[in-house]
């Protein structure tokens, strides 16, 4: 199945089984972004150079507090960065945990339970072979060698999606990309496998110096820049293409222009790992110090900043280790992986400050990544960068499949598989970005404008349209109504605007609760939000809320008071069982004043008894001023004559509540505080739209240019697909 325009979805073969979408959700799209990048940019080659200076005295890592990016949470812009694609189910666990927590957590990922994607892979066969074992795959097997290359492809694009430790999965992908070994060659495709996981996939969030020994122990690594035949001893001398690679791309680097090596330097380092090699007499494929190959003569490197003596050839596998080792940890190294960490995760022109700040603390915790990139995350600059990156190719789809919680076959030789890596042809192909598959050392470039055509907008309302309107199913399967609440908007307005905070996330979101009892993911924390932030509801003196607890009367009167804007001029309620320096005594006389509220039969009010479902579906009704109209509800337990049917009727069309097994209501029962909030948060709260006025007329104009058309059946299937389609084509999802 080919996901282009051409693409025929009758084509598509049966699954074996499918992946359902990952708690977390992405995004995608944007006008005038695209295609490949140019072959073979390297983005060291092209920014702006941070700062020569050295590297600073070592930075403390304490917490630092930041402001929300402007129109955004600080939430939805952190996980838009340190994941492949926000949603909006895990801004809500961040906000719920508290963003340090939860990065935290991701900067060690050994703690997160990934065992769901994890039992979906565990059936490929490649990914825990030896090279030798998939050289004899690639060998024997019909096939073979496509299986290996689509193992590998579907479980990295399968993890990107799915796996609850994204931070980890987006470094593998930076390291995966820093250090690139082309995959589509048949000379060395076996080795992949084994140099993916055991260097970008086990040391993501390590130690560099431990990623760039593992990389340079890694047979891949060794053939494809061909150091693996690289012979002092022989009539051509050493083999250059690793050593160059070593300092131009793994460690000191270019930045607009500027490197502090020489050509004699890169010669040097060529002789310094020369016999660094492979055994491949006996198929092993298995890195192999070869001493015979090895220069034994004195070396200087760097204006003898780091120098061997002439040695024996048997030795020569030591200096290598020894220039590895001054190599991660030179001043120069940490600037430049600063400087394309902050390309990647703030802005394509690097702030020349927060690189230097990095670099800092990069040499003062011994080349750890994990609190290089917890002070960046922390910094001013990362929170001011909302909105400064375009995403490329595999972001795009990853995304998208993340924010429309799309279920993926997960089967590596499938239809799915092959609409995703097929060669030249595949999705990821099409976008630009294959897995794997830069053909040059240098990586994918992170410049924006590497990736902007017209070309590639093109290929991206294609592929991610066509995602959106479930086009690919069953291989591949999106369900736009999913991104509905029930019931649906009632007309095209608020269908556009529900579908947009849906997709886009929601502008000018409350602040975080912060009760202390109230679990990170639990379904009512954006409504403890907004009640939070608009003094609807306040912590007890522990900080705790008790959302599960039962509500009193007198409660529920001042929370709706206080969620009307706590209006005032009422006469006195009266009731003789609440005394007159009662804290809820000015909402009581409004609720009573506007009906909502009645006494019972002998005058009293009683203040502290607990309110049933029923009395609170009513309070809520008359405090929107008895609305009527609204179709018979199908509660198996509301009498047609019950004194409570109006609001229960008009409670469930708005959503505001739902029901027990057997479609029960349960009107008698006590509601908790949860609920309650939950309902107010409904009727008061409008999620504001991060689109302009003029992008919502134009998409109104689309949807048939009236805001106030009525969402028919047929309108919502044919509509809501194109609106998806639309917003993931738009700048708010092509940037992150």
């Amino acid at each position: 199945m080919a996901f282009g325009m051409a693409a025929d979805p009758t084509a598509l073969v049966p699954r074996r089984h499918v992946l359902a979408g990952g708690a977390a959700l992405g995004a995608a799209g944007a006008l005038g972004v695209a295609g490949a990048p140019v072959a073979g940019a390297a983005g060291a080659r092209r920014s702006r150079r941070a700062n020569a200076a050295a590297a600073p005295a070592p930075l403390e890592l304490a917490p630092v507090t930041v402001p929300a990016t402007p129109g955004r949470s600080f939430e939805q812009h952190l996980v838009d960065r340190a994941t492949f694609g926000w949603t909006p189910l895990l801004e809500r666990e961040v906000r719920g945990r508290g963003w340090e927590a939860w990065l935290d957590e991701q900067l060690d990922p050994a703690g997160i339970d990934d065992g769901a994607i994890e039992g979906v892979l565990s059936g490929y066969r490649t990914l825990r072979n030896t090279n030798q074992a998939n050289h004899r795959i690639a060998d024997t097997e019909q096939d073979g060698a496509r299986l290996l290359r689509r193992e590998l492809a579907h479980s990295t694009f399968l993890r990107a999606v799915h796996s609850r430790r994204q931070l980890h999965e987006v470094m593998v992908d930076f390291w995966a990309n820093h250090f690139n070994v082309f995959l589509y060659d048949t000379s060395y495709e076996h080795l992949h496998v084994v140099d993916h996981r055991d260097v970008a996939r086990a040391h993501a969030l390590g130690r560099f110096a431990d990623l760039l020994s593992a990389s340079a122990h890694s047979p891949a690594m060794l053939v494809y820049l061909d150091n693996a035949r690289s012979n002092a001893n022989s009539r051509n001398g050493v083999n250059e293409n690793y050593g160059r690679e070593l300092l131009e791309l793994h460690t000191l680097g270019i930045i607009d222009g500027e490197h502090v090596y020489t050509e004699d330097d890169v010669v040097g380092v060529a002789k310094v790992m020369s016999g660094w090699s492979v055994n491949i007499t006996d198929d092993l494929d298995l890195f192999r110090f070869r001493s015979t190959r090895h220069h034994t003569g004195a070396v200087s490197l760097l204006g003898g900043a780091w120098s061997c003596p002439a040695h024996a050839a048997a030795d020569g596998q030591q200096h290598g280790e020894s220039l590895l080792s001054f190599l991660a940890h030179h001043e120069s190294t940490a600037r430049y992986l600063a400087w394309k960490l902050v390309k990647r995760f703030v802005a394509d022109d690097p702030p020349p400050a927060l690189v230097e700040a990095l670099a800092g603390v990069y040499l003062a915790n011994d080349t750890h990544v994990a609190p290089v990139l917890r002070h960046l995350f922390h910094s001013a600059e990362f929170a001011a960068s909302g909105g400064q990156k375009l995403r490329r190719g595999l972001e795009i789809l990853t995304a998208t499949c993340r924010v429309l919680d799309a279920q993926i076959d997960p089967e590596p030789m499938g239809a799915v598989a092959d609409g995703l890596h097929g060669e030249g042809w595949g999705a990821l192909f099409r976008l630009g970005q294959p897995l794997f598959g830069h053909q040059n050392p240098d990586g994918f470039s992170d410049d924006g404008a590497d990736w902007l055509s017209a070309d590639g907008l093109l290929r991206r309302w294609d592929i991610c349209g066509s995602i959106a309107n479930n086009w690919y199913a069953p291989d591949l399967a999106a369900d736009p109504l999913a991104l509905l609440p029930d019931p649906p908007p009632p007309n095209a307005g608020a269908l556009l605007d529900t579908v947009a905070v849906r997709l886009l996330g929601e502008v000018g979101a409350p602040p975080a609760h912060g009760f202390t009892d109230v679990a990170p993911t639990a379904w009512y924390g954006p409504a403890l939000d907004w009640a939070r932030d608009a003094d609807v509801v306040g912590p007890y003196a522990d900080g705790s809320v008790h959302p599960t607890n039962s509500i009193k009367r007198s409660q529920v009167v001042d929370m709706l008071w206080r969620a009307e804007g706590r209006p005032t001029g009422a006469p006195p309620h009266g009731y003789p069982d609440v005394a007159p320096t009662a804290p809820y005594g000015p909402a009581l006389s409004w609720a009573k004043d506007r009906g909502i509220v009645g006494g019972y039969p002998d005058g009293t009010f009683r203040p502290k008894r607990t309110a049933s479902r029923a009395q609170v579906v009513m309070m809520v009704w008359h405090a929107a001023g008895d609305p009527g109209g609204s179709p018979r509800n199908d509660y198996t337990d509301v009498p047609v004559d019950a004194w409570y049917r109006p609001g229960v009727d008009w409670a469930r069309a708005q959503g505001m509540i739902g029901e027990y097994p057997g479609r029960r209501f349960r009107p008698g029962r006590d509601i908790t505080r949860a609920a309650v909030l939950s309902m107010l948060y409904q009727r008061h709260h409008s999620p504001a739209s991060p689109l302009t006025a003029s992008e919502r007329d134009a998409l109104l104009t689309y949807l048939g240019g009236d805001p106030r058309q009525v969402t028919h059946d047929w309108f919502l299937e044919w509509k809501t697909g194109d609106l998806a389609a639309l917003l993931l084509a738009s700048p708010h999802f092509q940037h992150r």
